[in-house]
């Protein structure tokens, strides 16, 4: 690969915004009315007025401090600690260094005997094209996982019947960590995001309108999981514990250290998770078949085993007062086994009752290794360059062991053993640039590229046992090599237009180009193609209790490697899951209009998607004789949507919050060359309620609730559910809680429905997952809590990585 092409423009860009910026340094020293200086005083740099924050400082351990500005913006800087008088400067742009000397703070004559300062960010919080959820404010969530906190978030299905993550009722979601992409299949997407421990996270966005400075990939839109960093200066960590038990044990523990002295930062996240789960599977197929109608209904128990251990360690290094380098390495590693044996009872016209018995061995292990390089240089407050450079290796390893024995009026008929392997090995390299330039006052431009080179190969391998022999199944056996290449470029521009109106507008350009091919059957895929993503925000704000906001964003949905390149799970002789290199890209137009009345929130929105992707459409291969369940593609779909979102305080001690959706969909798919067409409503609804029951306790429950919903073909059955928790806290940091999740055990059911009647085809499928599941979580601090936060800013890295599916 052409390497070199990912570095042409870097010196360039650096050299060519220190011609358009101009900047001023303030420096200074802050003092006592007696000399002595004050340590970590608090330096605030506004525009014009105290309501726009521009950057702020501290002062070091002399008092001293430096802070630079736009020479073209008007500022005032503002000094403030606790038990002083602010000290407040206009601050003029005629000198590049405006030195203050030594300023005075004088003593604040008002004195109080005790404060206790009480804050707690709210669970759910809204911003212009986004949804923040705050993980760390939900009893519910202490010792839970990142899956189980986006099952219960507004505007977000998780359906483990599909494997899916849909956001605002639509599929082709993409998955990101600290603003990087996750780059997974969707099954393991699903359990690295379930053995995801939230001790470590500090909030979810779920990002329905990505602006032009994000991939174009992702029809549904984003999610990004924040994992948290300390802002102390010195070494803080906290360590915790989990155990719980469903009808099997599970238990896991973390520790997140962080070190902070000068200009270095060092921190990392350590987790281990072990999910001992009982699913239960059922699967009926009816289909036809040369006029002869087969029935076939399974039942599988499967003991599985998950292990998930990830980790990352990172540095910062403050190589000056306006520059930061960084430097991360991140693993997740899952090992995934499982113990299954699956009965199934056939009927045929032509062959009359059998039953099939299939034991079955399954490993799924998973190495996903990430190396990062960033860094970051702020010319001003509102001017920066940064520079991020990813190296991912990824590969997963996916053997079964099947015997299968097949019998008629009691009677044998066959015995076999046959087995699978599917070898993955993916690697990439991502380099992302972007610069902001604030060159006037009331305007923002923001402008990068970004080119992503990912090459992989996968074997895929059926093989019957013959004698003491494995002997290869040619139609189920092949080697699949992928090149992909993606070159990005962007521009937006953010305009206050006056007080009340902002306008932020984007332009994105992809290049994509992508090779497929096969031992066996040759070239697949070679599609070559360029798009532009135009995106609009305009918001409008006449006053604080009303808000307006109007979009319109353009986004894409490739399908996934190992969509493309098929795997081959057999459930039974009548039923094969696997994937479709036939699919193509999916186009999404969005449109969306949210009102704000105070803490109410109403939005409306309407998604054209062309050829959408589904997840687990069932068909019938006739020659084979043989129900395929494997991703199709449909025709179109619209969908519409209403939205509410609004707390109601009921007392002081009992506090809730509700979101409500609802969604018409207009779907329109091709089942064997025959155009279906229809038109179907669903509505999801979330609860929240928080009950402060005195001396740090607290008591949650969160209830779910989601209509029967269409995916392709297929319909998924109405579900609800509801979490409780209890939590306490003391007075050291250390936090005790006990959660239930699911006690009705019914959010752990996912049932699918598909019944294709003009084409002789029934699908009916059900998982049903454990619940439900008690655990106690135990959460201590270390380290010195009594620490001075340090100045926040902006990491060096924004979105990296692409899909895997």
């Amino acid at each position: 690969m052409n390497h070199y092409r990912l570095f042409l423009p870097l010196i360039v860009c650096y050299f060519f915004s220190n011609l358009l910026i101009g900047q001023s340094m303030v420096k200074g020293k802050v003092i006592q009315e007696d000399h002595n200086p004050i340590p970590y005083a608090n330096i605030l740099l506004f525009k014009n007025s105290e309501s726009s924050l521009l950057k702020g400082t501290i002062t070091d351990e002399n008092g001293d401090f430096e802070i630079a500005f736009n020479n073209s913006v008007s500022a005032m800087l503002t000094i403030q600690n606790i038990g002083f008088e602010d000290y407040r400067i206009n601050l003029a742009a005629s000198k590049e260094i405006i030195d203050l000397g030594e300023v005075i703070l004088k003593e604040s004559v008002e004195t109080l005997s005790e404060v206790i300062l009480i804050a707690k960010k709210p669970l759910f919080e809204k911003k212009i094209d986004r949804t923040i959820v705050n993980v760390q404010s939900s009893v519910t969530n202490a010792g839970n996982t990142a899956l189980n906190v986006l099952s219960k978030s507004p505007s977000v299905s998780i359906n483990r019947a599909t494997n899916e993550i849909n956001l605002m009722g639509k599929q082709g979601v993409l998955v990101m960590i600290n603003n990087k992409q996750v780059r997974m299949e969707p099954s393991d997407l699903i359990n690295l995001l379930e053995s995801m421990p939230v001790d470590n996270i500090k909030n979810i966005e779920l990002i329905t309108a990505p602006p032009a400075s994000y991939d174009a990939q992702g029809n549904a839109g984003v999610i990004n999981i924040n994992m948290i960093k300390s802002d102390l200066e010195g070494f803080t960590g906290r360590i915790s514990g989990n155990i719980a038990y469903g009808e099997q044990m599970k238990y896991g523990g973390s520790v997140n250290m962080t070190f902070r002295k000068n200009r270095l930062y060092l921190y990392s996240n350590l987790s281990a998770n072990v999910n001992n789960e009982t699913q239960r599977i059922s699967l009926i197929t009816d289909y036809t078949y040369s006029d002869e109608r087969v029935i076939s209904d399974l039942f599988s128990n499967r003991n599985t085993m998950t292990g998930l251990y990830s980790g990352e360690v990172g540095v910062d290094y403050n190589l000056s007062n306006n520059t930061v380098a960084g430097l991360l390495f991140n693993f997740n590693n899952r090992d995934w086994e499982m113990d299954a044996t699956s009965d199934t009872n056939i009927e045929s016209e032509l062959f009359g009752f059998s039953k099939q018995f299939v034991a079955s061995i399954e490993e799924n292990k998973l190495f996903r290794n990430l190396l990062n390089f960033n860094i970051r240089h702020n010319f001003s407050e509102e001017n920066s360059f940064s520079v991020d450079y990813d190296y991912i290796s990824f590969r997963r390893n996916n053997p079964s062991v099947y015997n299968v024995v097949n019998t008629r009026d009691g009677s044998l008929i066959s015995e076999e053993d046959f087995l699978s392997l599917s070898e993955t090995p993916l690697h990439i390299h991502v380099l992302k640039v972007d610069w902001q330039l604030g060159i006037f006052d009331k305007i923002k431009i923001e402008t990068g590229f970004k080119t992503t080179m990912s090459d992989f190969k996968n074997s895929v391998q059926v093989a019957f046992k013959e004698d003491d022999d494995y002997v290869d199944d040619p139609d189920y056996t092949d080697k699949f090599t992928m090149n992909e290449e993606i070159y990005a470029g962007y521009i937006s521009l953010d305009w206050q237009l006056n007080s009340s109106l902002l306008l932020k507008s984007g332009l994105r350009y992809e290049y994509y180009n992508l090779e497929l091919n096969a031992d066996n059957q040759g070239s697949i895929v070679d599609r070559a193609r360029g798009n532009l993503f135009p995106s609009m925000y305009l918001n409008y704000k006449p006053n604080e209790t009303n808000e307006f906001n109007l979009s319109y964003v353009k986004r894409i949905e490739r399908p996934g490697f190992q969509s493309l390149a098929p795997y081959f799970y057999f459930f039974n002789q009548n039923t094969l899951f696997t994937g479709n290199p036939n699919l193509i890209p999916a186009n999404s137009n969005q449109y969306k209009l949210d009102y704000r009345y105070k803490n109410f929130q109403f939005g409306f929105e309407f998604s054209n998607i062309q050829r959408p992707i589904y997840s687990l459409q069932p068909g019938l291969d006739r020659d084979d004789q043989l129900v395929i369940v494997k991703p199709g593609q449909g025709l179109k779909s619209n969908i519409f949507s209403l939205s509410a979102n609004f707390p109601w305080k009921i007392n002081d001690w009992w506090s809730s919050r509700y979101s409500i959706i609802g969604y018409l969909r207009n779907l329109s798919t091709v089942i064997e060359n025959k155009t279906s067409e229809r038109n179907a409503g669903n509505v999801a609804i979330t609860s929240n309620h928080t009950f402060n029951i005195g001396n740090q306790w607290q008591l949650e429950a969160n209830a779910t609730y989601a209509s029967a919903y269409d995916v392709g073909v297929a319909r998924v059955a109405s579900r609800y559910g509801l979490d409780i928790g209890l939590q306490k806290k003391f007075h050291n940091g250390t936090v005790v809680s006990l959660n239930v999740s699911d006690v009705f055990n019914s959010s752990s059911q996912w049932p699918i429905r598909a019944d294709l009647s003009g084409q002789g085809i029934l699908y009916d499928w059900k998982y049903d997952g454990e619940g439900p599941v008690f655990r106690i979580n135990l959460s201590i601090p270390f380290g010195d809590t009594n620490l001075k936060k340090k100045e926040k800013r902006s990491s060096g890295s924004e979105d990296e990585q692409k899909r895997l599916d």
